[in-house]
């Protein structure tokens, strides 16, 4: 509840010194998916641990953030989030939860970005390839890991990013 707090309370900070607004007259609007928008001003918000993530840009930008809960039994869940590749890569790999991470905060963060939200076939997204085309525009994911975290940034090509860090 405090993270979710902290992060709505930061999310309207920085929209209140882009827009050069109070913070209480901003309004947020929906696209027909129902992702918040300003004019002009993509974002998005991921919390996860004490950790806030928050990502800004003029075009459709995306970020998930998720903690590498090492106890976690996602073998169930495989055949349902990930197709052939993806699992072969996962199983190939020489620490199954962190690419198990790698993989979903991708695919969450590509569909945060689209505003499409979780489907019920993620399966048929494939994130293996750092650039993909999703809905007519071509995106970039980046993912990063950092200690016990991993987090991925999914932004269309050619779009800066800046980042600053608050601890």
């Amino acid at each position: 509840q405090q993270r979710y707090l902290v992060s709505r309370y930061l999310l309207r900070h920085f929209l209140s010194r882009f827009l050069d607004l109070p913070a209480k007259e901003i309004e947020f609007n929906l696209s027909v998916k129902k992702k918040p928008f300003i004019r002009g001003i993509e974002f998005n918000v991921s919390h996860t641990g004490n950790y806030v993530f928050l990502v800004f840009s003029s075009s459709p930008i995306g970020i998930d953030a998720e903690i590498l809960n090492l106890s976690f039994d996602f073998e169930l869940l495989l055949p349902d989030l990930f197709d052939k590749d993806e699992i072969n890569f996962l199983n190939e790999g020489p620490s199954r939860h962190q690419l198990f991470y790698y993989l979903w905060t991708r695919k969450e963060a590509l569909l945060k970005a689209t505003g499409e939200g979780l489907t019920d076939q993620l399966f048929l997204i494939n994130v293996l390839s750092d650039r993909l085309n999703r809905m007519g525009q071509l995106y970039q994911l980046h993912s990063f890991v950092q200690s016990d975290h991993i987090f991925t940034l999914a932004l269309t090509n050619n779009n800066r990013c800046r980042y600053w860090t608050y601890l």
